[in-house]
């Protein structure tokens, strides 16, 4: 055997070594008769290299490495170690599994990163314990992954929820917009739908979801095919609100997401409007003179939350150039502000925007908003001309 390294032996440097966080240990070669490497003597292990198994560093100082951990023959790592010292090159591995160089009493497990250097005619390898590190790193990709899932989950509800295209039908223009409060959660529960129930009848509905997420919008799907497949077979929006509250009051379970609505039906052909609310706004009436006005309100309870209430219908009979606006909150609402302040504002935003086409009018809508915390949805209805 070649003479150990002085450095072991200074109580100095072992008091370094000592208070390092690392695992340290120092191996000395132990070469035959022909000069090559067949094993090595451990020589020292810092104070808690040990820490947690069964070993005492007195059991193991002065033992061959390859006694110590038998499968080090097999595993490679004592031939890492012979390269250490015949090259000169550090070997190092930055993401191990414990049993890959631990013997079978250190139940310490987890995952470590190792460092080895030539030292003298052996060895100085650091070891220090990664598992909270990895555990963390897995943790934080897992979170992706579901982030990711999350997402791509809602995306295709909202693709489900929202109309692909508008209705045209000669004498309307129709614009909406929908933007969510976080374009990282493209979906809350704010949402609008426009289909056609005949040749001359348009149905109209904005909705909000309580709720964001995944959750809010499965039921906003759900609702939204309820509302189409009512719409159909009543006329009366009040009675397409009472029948779609008994409907989703029954899907909805116990502490389950809840729906304020507006729904209208638009006769062309008469403009006419008829709309019942289910705790939602009415809806705001833009005229061709530029002025505004809400349309009366006669709110009934949200959908989903009591079975067997009732809702009220009411009309308007509308002209050339004038505009219904229905929209959700995240439109009007605004922290630590009163709720007809909100209201007030978006009726003198919308006279000031008349001159614009129905698209870049709701555009500019969404744009006014300052101080965004809500997602919103707007729906918009100009009567033209247009035979």
């Amino acid at each position: 055997m070649t003479d150990r390294p002085p450095l072991a032996d200074q109580g100095e440097f072992r008091g370094a070594l000592d208070a390092m966080l690392d695992d340290v240990a120092i191996g000395r070669a132990v070469r035959d008769e022909h000069g090559e490497i067949v094993d090595f003597q451990i020589d020292f292990v810092n104070s808690h290299s040990l820490a947690g198994t069964p070993r005492d560093p007195s059991a193991v100082l002065g033992r061959l490495v390859c006694d110590v951990y038998p499968h080090w023959r097999t595993s490679g790592m004592l031939d890492h170690l012979r390269d250490v010292v015949e090259t000169g090159q550090p070997y190092r591995q930055h993401r191990m599994r414990s049993a890959e160089f631990a013997d079978s009493s250190d139940d310490r497990g987890g995952w470590w990163s190792l460092q080895v250097a030539k030292l003298g005619d052996g060895y100085i390898a650091a070891a220090r314990n990664i598992t909270e590190l990895i555990e963390a790193q897995e943790a934080t990709i897992a979170l992706g992954l579901e982030a990711d899932a999350e997402r791509t989950a809602i995306h295709i509800l909202q693709d489900a929820a929202l109309p692909k295209a508008l209705p045209e039908r000669p004498g309307i223009r129709i614009a909406a917009v929908y933007e969510p409060a976080d374009p990282r959660q493209p979906v809350g529960g704010d949402w609008y739908d426009v289909f056609a129930i005949d040749d001359d009848r348009v149905a109209l509905v904005i909705a909000d979801v309580a709720g964001h997420g995944r959750t809010a919008a499965s039921f906003m799907v759900q609702v939204r095919n309820v509302f189409r497949a009512l719409a159909i077979e009543h006329a009366d929006p009040a009675e397409v609100l009472a029948r779609s509250n008994n409907v989703t009051s029954r899907l909805s379970e116990h502490d389950g997401p809840f729906v304020t609505c507006t729904y209208a039906v638009l006769e062309v052909r008469t403009r006419t409007l008829h709309w019942a609310q289910a705790g939602h706004f009415s809806p705001l009436i833009v005229h061709a003179d530029g002025t505004s006005t809400y349309l009366p309100e006669k709110p009934g309870p949200p959908l989903a939350l009591v079975h067997d209430r009732e809702y009220t219908s009411s009309s308007v009979v509308l002209h050339v150039g004038d505009r219904v606006l229905m929209f959700t909150d995240g439109l009007v609402e605004r922290r630590r502000e009163h709720l007809d302040i909100g209201l007030g504002r978006l009726a003198r935003t919308a006279q000031q925007h008349t001159h614009l086409r129905p698209q870049e009018f709701v555009a500019a809508l969404a744009a006014s908003v300052t101080d965004r915390f809500d997602d919103l949805a707007l729906l918009c209805v100009e009567f033209t001309d247009d035979e």
